[in-house]
């Protein structure tokens, strides 16, 4: 009014308070899983000129290990040559080594080669229902003293990845920040319900870092230059 901004009595008391108020969610992170996709038996996605995924997505994750590392994080592989782990494998060695973090690294392919561009996803909770389930079985069960039967698991694994499930947004809008920064063509983050995210057991994203199909991201995938930028977007997303 009058040229005079109004705002509500609560905002007015905290900003005329000058108290700090961090609303970054509790993520603290000291160990990170790094998972190059596919390998061993399994190629992934093959460019027109022989050009495999698996390979593009183990040297990538090497080149992000040591970044990491020397930023100060205890980085493990879940696979550190031509082997295949299967996805099991894969996601439990982020549990049993209590990960912080898990990133999968990707490659893509599409039929049109014309297709481009680097992709961010996070775990989607679209099948999530664990408020349902908690009143179905409050009004049924009393679990005192009993063994925990399934439902009573499946709630808990819901809300674990739905806690995860901020931490994954946050990183995965960190990432497209960084690669665009970087000049990258990238995409906005995406939900999808990939194994490796949602029985990781931490906050998780992957990367698909480039399309195959494509001959000139193709072309540059193959540099090690290359391959190291976008090493350094994903480990800028994490340290900075």
């Amino acid at each position: 009014l009058k040229g005079k901004i109004a705002i509500p009595s609560q905002l007015e008391k905290l900003v005329s308070s000058q108290t700090y108020v961090d609303i970054r969610p509790g993520f603290t992170v000291k160990t990170i899983v790094i998972d190059p996709g596919h390998g061993g038996k399994d190629p992934g996605a093959i460019s027109p000129r022989g050009l495999k995924e698996k390979t593009v997505n183990l040297s990538i994750a090497k080149y992000l290990k040591t970044k990491l590392e020397r930023a100060g994080f205890k980085v493990i592989l879940t696979r550190a040559d031509d082997s295949y782990p299967t996805l099991q494998k894969r996601v439990n060695i982020a549990k049993n080594n209590k990960a912080d973090l898990f990133i999968s690294v990707h490659t893509n392919s599409n039929r049109s080669s014309k297709v481009s561009g680097t992709e961010i996803y996070y775990l989607s909770p679209s099948r999530l229902n664990s408020n349902a389930r908690a009143v179905k079985l409050a009004k049924t069960e009393n679990f005192q003293g009993k063994v925990m039967p399934f439902d009573v698991k499946a709630i808990l694994w819901d809300l674990l990845i739905t806690k995860n499930y901020a931490s994954s947004i946050e990183l995965s809008n960190s990432l497209y920040f960084n690669f665009k920064n970087l000049g990258f063509k990238v995409k906005p983050p995406k939900k999808a319900p990939f194994y490796v995210l949602r029985f990781a057991y931490t906050p998780s994203v992957l990367v698909e870092t480039g399309y195959l199909s494509n001959r000139y991201e193709e072309k540059a995938l193959r540099k090690k230059h290359y391959q190291k930028q976008i090493a350094e977007s994903i480990a800028l997303s994490i340290t900075s």
